[in-house]
């Protein structure tokens, strides 16, 4: 920003690490006062002398602290309040010793154990985690025989999720939170999928009206996929309820991740989930089994030791169910990806008007979009249901609609 500039950059008016961020080691920032970035933090400096930090005005804390960041853009903020505090308490110089220490180990885990999908992941870690807890992690993985003699890419994933369950141990997720994409007020795009009727009478039968958690999708048509659906999108599960079309809930997707990751780490068990690569799963009374990383086939061993290096297992004792609702279940085997967010509404059957219905357009873009299939008396097919489908900003407005209004359920956050 014109006219702002800064002796530190490492630590950020604001108190962001740039040393530890994925922008400055790309060569795409200078840091904090060294580029031509606009920041309404940044002009308010100027207009109160020129502070270094935010800590160093009189009226600190401001407005702008007195709420918790919900949001990173390319990097965290989770502890951006926990740092300022620090580096005013220990004094600039202290943190900034602190931090060049932190980067170094970042720059240690870059050179050594990235096989060149980790930097977010490990910039991430040594903003969040102590520098010693990074350390003893590295030891234990150069501690096991069988790294020694593995790739880049095996290092790199056992490291990799090392500090995923430290993290995770710590209540602490190891991935940038994103901002919905908005457009209206209304998150786009919008998908539908369908949840069949027997799903659904599951469901009431279980007591679970939500808040709906989690949409996952499979390689099958029952539970049809989800690849397509992406952060900031938000998914409507629908029914049919004599061949009227009803919407279940809505889910504005705040992470994407794989349905095994998912169902182990939130239910506790696989549940038939596919398998992801470089990871065997113990079954009961079955064998050690693996996905191949390259066709995704799966192979099958009698003993632990016959697995190869650098493939993860997940013994009996670590698959043990924990507490969940039911639609957090998959409801078709060969789940694939999990889609989740902590602000998704009841789960609850609401009628589309049925004069809307006929004008509701799937599809994208705008010149592949199609309606829905009606038999001869009118009602809904629900094989123009099965598969997931993206809405026309049109449909979205209309199934926006029927949550307008409604209170926050208990249990979202």
């Amino acid at each position: 920003m014109k006219g702002f500039t800064r002796k530190d950059p490492l630590f950020s008016l604001c108190g962001l690490n740039c040393g530890l961020c994925s922008m400055r080691l790309g060569g795409h920032c200078g840091g904090c006062g060294f580029g031509n970035q606009s920041c309404k933090i940044a002009r308010c400096s100027l207009e109160h002398g020129g502070v270094e930090y935010c800590f160093r005005c009189e009226e600190y804390p401001c407005a702008r602290y007195r709420e918790d960041d919900r949001y990173d853009l390319f990097i965290t903020s989770q502890h951006r309040l926990a740092d300022l505090e620090k580096a005013q308490r220990m004094g600039p110089e202290a943190y900034g010793r602190e931090q060049a220490e932190k980067a170094a180990l970042l720059a240690d885990l870059l050179e050594r154990y990235d096989d060149g999908r980790r930097k977010t992941l490990y910039c991430l870690a040594v903003n969040l985690l102590e520098a010693e807890e990074i350390r003893e992690a590295i030891r234990e993985a150069e501690a096991r025989p069988e790294l020694a003699e593995a790739g880049i890419r095996e290092k790199a994933a056992y490291l990799a999720g090392a500090l995923q369950r430290l993290a995770e141990g710590k209540g602490i997720r190891l991935k940038l939170r994103k901002r919905l994409r908005t457009k209206g007020g209304s998150a786009m795009p919008g998908y539908m999928v369908y949840w069949p009727q027997d799903r659904v009478r599951e469901l009431q039968r279980a007591g679970d009206a939500g808040p709906i958690r989690v949409v996952l999708g499979s390689v099958h048509s029952r539970m049809p996929s989800i690849a397509s659906v992406r952060e900031g999108d938000v998914v409507f599960p629908v029914t049919l309820i004599q061949k009227q079309l009803y919407v279940m809930a809505r889910l504005p997707v705040e992470h994407r991740e794989p349905a095994l990751d998912y169902c182990l780490r939130e239910l506790g068990l696989p549940y038939g989930a596919l398998l992801t690569e470089g990871v065997a799963l113990e079954h009961q009374g079955r064998k050690h089994f693996y996905s191949c990383r390259k066709d995704g086939t799966v192979k099958y061993y009698d003993r632990l030791e016959d697995i190869p290096e650098g493939i993860r297992v997940i013994p009996l004792s670590e698959q043990v169910q924990k507490p969940h609702q039911k639609h957090q279940e998959p409801f078709n085997c060969c789940s694939q990806w999990a889609v989740w967010g902590d602000h998704g509404s009841g789960i609850e059957p609401r009628p589309v008007p049925p004069e809307l219905v006929p004008g509701l357009r799937f599809g994208h873009p705008k010149s592949k979009e199609k309606g829905l299939r009606f038999d001869q008396s009118g009602g809904i097919l629900a094989m123009s249901l099965q598969s997931t489908r993206r809405m026309s900003p049109e449909t979205l407005a209309v199934f926006e609609a029927l949550f307008a209004g409604e209170a926050q359920p208990p249990g979202a956050e």
